[in-house]
């Protein structure tokens, strides 16, 4: 199997998944508390992984990924 190079911008900084989720709800019909519902859990909980006071779980990850 070839190993290939990740080719990447070291001037970039990576992109903070609360940002990427965030951008994605957006073009998501539903309010916050309601997708926060659906992920099972509470609505603080999203709202800080949005604002990147906390981080996103393994368990989270899973079910937005879902």
């Amino acid at each position: 199997m070839p190993i290939y190079k990740a080719i990447r911008n070291k001037n970039r900084c990576p992109s903070r998944p609360g940002a990427v989720i965030s951008d994605i709800l957006q073009d998501i019909d539903k309010t916050k508390s309601e997708i926060a519902s659906l992920l099972g859990i509470s609505r603080q909980q999203l709202y800080d992984i949005l604002t990147e006071k906390k981080p996103v779980s393994a368990q989270v990850s899973v079910r937005i990924r879902g």
